[in-house]
């Protein structure tokens, strides 16, 4: 067949692939400009896409050494032995100890502790009349303070309380904990999801804790839980999430460096440095969740198990903990791309694994949108020029690479959809700071025993 012959015989499909290859690269460009408004729906269509990856390649990934987490769970079984959550911190106390005395490395709580819980002998000094008996009692208080009991136990190792952020002025319960980040930019000009409202820890209990961490989540506008906030504003001071916190202390880091560029004239973040080890993240300090699997890919061990002291302690010799409930009605369940009804704790845990073994992290580096615009061209004219009746085939093959080997391995997250990640920066900056209203029946339903 010569070339006269060929051209009219793949004409109309030469013309056609060559027109959808050029729309397909001013959509890729189009979408990469700031607050691009088409960005939400082909944004959704991004998770689904990027939900079918990560599941797709759970099961590829190599062979590593895992993260020595463990999970003390506030399950079912707990709460039928020592009554409905929240306990009493005396019951806090004891398990914390327990896990003190196995060698546990560091222990986190993804429970909130903002209120005083009331010593029962102010209880009976209150209504009694007797001087002298209120004398007595009174000389014996401290052995019945709850939260001093949990104070002096959170001393005995690296401990790090959770805290919540709030989209609410008027909630300002607490004491906020003095800022660990360092930053050539001040912390205003830095596009962070802000917040007007906060409930944190008592402040006997944050003089006590070595660190402080929120435990917001941030779900996409479609409720799944992807990626994780790693720091937020609060009245121009930033603060880090659970799982960057006990980053910070596993890895022995005084601070948490913030790098960051300018943007025009405003400014972007581009990772967080924990001793020599940077994290990339997007514009606004998030990082995609590396989950390891299902849910309770964590090994998890019943709290009322660690309170009687009937564990294997040499498994959690070392060990991070992180203490949190699975328990159905407790608010803390999550939608994510590998499951629904997902442990909110191990959102925390995977998150951790990733933080001190960033190559596991999903990664966005600059230069991925131009190589999407050339891998456009190159499988695009492979299959019109030189395979023009199976030009399906570079489809597959695109896939095929782009699913089990960069995303699989390489853990480059490149989009099948040919839409950038981030959709839009104002819009999805919008999306970020209005995300977590929800969390205040959280924090209802979470704080310790008042």
């Amino acid at each position: 067949m010569n070339v006269r012959a060929t051209w009219t015989h793949y004409k109309f499909q030469w013309l056609s692939g060559v027109l959808i290859i050029a729309i397909s690269i001013f959509l890729h460009i189009s979408f990469l400009v700031p607050g691009s408004k088409q960005g939400d729906f082909f944004k959704r269509l991004e998770g689904l896409a990027y939900d079918l990856r990560l599941q797709s390649t759970l099961s590829i990934h190599p062979k590593r050494d895992f993260l020595p987490i463990i999970i003390v769970d506030i399950d079912e079984k707990s709460i039928d032995k020592l009554g409905r959550f929240p306990w009493s911190r005396a019951v806090i106390a004891k398990l914390h100890t327990n896990l003190v005395n196995a060698g546990v490395s560091v222990i986190a709580y993804d429970v909130l502790f903002s209120e005083s819980e009331q010593n029962p002998i102010d209880r009976v000094i209150g209504k009694s009349n007797d001087i002298e008996l209120n004398s007595r009692l009174a000389k014996v208080r401290d052995n019945y303070d709850a939260d001093k009991e949990f104070s002096e136990a959170l001393i005995q190792s690296d401990a790090v309380i959770g805290l919540l952020l709030e989209h609410n002025k008027t909630l300002q319960i607490g004491t906020l904990p003095k800022s660990i980040f360092e930053s050539d930019v001040p912390a205003e000009l830095l596009p962070a999801p802000e917040f007007s409202g906060y409930v944190a820890g008592l402040s006997t209990l944050q003089e006590s804790a070595l660190g402080n961490g929120f435990i917001n989540s941030a779900p996409d506008k479609d409720g799944f839980v992807r990626y994780a906030m790693l720091l937020a504003k609060y009245n121009n001071h930033l603060y880090p999430s659970l799982a960057l916190e006990v980053a910070r202390l596993y890895t022995l880091s005084d601070v948490i460096s913030i790098e960051s560029e300018e943007f025009g004239e405003d400014y972007t973040i581009t990772g967080v440095k924990l001793g020599i080890d940077t994290i990339p993240t997007d514009d606004y300090g998030r990082v995609a969740i590396p989950f390891r699997g299902p849910a309770f890919s964590f090994p998890y061990v019943s709290a009322i198990d660690v309170f009687e002291n009937k564990f294997d302690k040499a498994s959690f010799e070392q060990s991070i903990v992180f203490i949190g409930t699975s328990a159905v009605g407790h608010a803390d369940l999550r939608t994510t791309p590998v499951g629904v009804q997902y442990p909110g704790v191990e959102v925390h845990a995977n998150l951790l694994e990733g933080l001190v073994f960033p190559e596991l992290l999903p990664s966005r580096p600059d230069w991925i949108d131009g190589a999407v615009v050339l891998i456009i061209l190159f499988v695009g004219l492979v299959g019109l020029f030189v395979l023009p009746t199976l030009g399906l085939i570079g489809i597959i093959l695109y896939f095929f690479v782009s699913i089990f080997f960069i995303f699989g391995f390489k853990h480059l997250w490149l989009e099948p959809t040919l839409f950038r990640f981030a959709a839009g920066r104002n819009s999805d900056f919008n999306n970020i700071a209005s995300s977590y209203s929800w969390q205040s029946e959280l924090s209802k339903r979470t704080q310790a025993k008042s």
